[in-house]
């Protein structure tokens, strides 16, 4: 694997306007994906009901887990992607942010697909899809920026388990 270590010099200069215009896009858009699904599958009550009726495995976390959980996982994800652009911008590494937003798509999908829609399969399918892109990220970011890749690893174990865990929960119910 190839590491490209930039030096500081070598980081062009952002302005505080462009930084905070890429912060609302690295971190806006993904929460407001998110706050979109939430509203529109509005059914967080009925969504845990059907969720205790579900056949579980032994390693299943508590539900209220996930919401906090997901949320840390993608404001490291957030960071990563900042790092990425503060390094490089947009133009330098367009696939990787082709990726992180990709990778945003599936994982704000996935919450609906399985808790609201109950398409345990579908959403396994999904999370399948989702660690795949962010193997390839994680290459690419580390690639570019090291530290930025090392951001995306607590999000891919979280992914490796939560896909392990929707797999079983398939093959149980």
């Amino acid at each position: 694997m190839n590491i490209i270590v930039v030096d500081e010099d070598e980081v062009p200069d952002k302005s505080n306007r462009q930084k905070i215009l890429v912060a609302l896009l690295i971190f806006g858009l993904p929460f407001i994906g998110g706050l979109y699904v939430n509203v529109y599958f509005n059914s967080a009550e009925s969504d845990e009901k059907w969720y205790n009726t579900l056949v579980k495995t032994e390693f299943q976390p508590p539900f209220y887990i996930f919401g906090p959980v997901w949320t840390v996982l993608l404001v490291l994800n957030g960071g990563a992607a900042y790092l990425i652009w503060m390094r490089s911008g947009f133009g330098e590494a367009p696939l990787a942010f082709v990726l992180y937003y990709i990778q945003i798509i599936l994982a704000i999908w996935y919450v609906p697909l399985f808790f609201s829609l109950h398409k345990l399969l579908g959403s396994f399918l999904v999370l399948a899809a989702l660690w795949s892109m962010l193997c390839i990220k994680l290459i690419m970011f580390a690639r570019i920026y090291y530290f930025a890749g090392i951001l995306v690893v607590p999000y891919l174990i979280w992914v490796t388990f939560n896909t392990i865990l929707n797999f079983s929960i398939y093959r149980l119910n």
